[in-house]
């Protein structure tokens, strides 16, 4: 898997997040203004070591 960029973030909201920003937000900016939600993030790099260490666990679980 490339990494493009060890200092990207990945950002994450729930579906359900998704559907209440929107009604909630669109009250508070009768100007147009911008909001942006404070979301969780995950360095790309720390994502991507935690997703090699669940594939060698899965693989040591799942051995013969």
């Amino acid at each position: 898997m490339p990494i493009t960029d060890a200092a990207m973030f990945r950002f994450w909201i729930s579906p359900q997040d998704r559907v209440d920003f929107v009604p909630k937000y669109f009250q508070r900016m009768p100007g147009g203004e911008i909001f942006r939600p404070n979301l969780r993030s995950i360095r790309i790099v720390d994502l991507f070591l935690y997703s090699v260490e669940q594939i060698v666990e899965f693989d040591e679980r799942t051995k013969t």
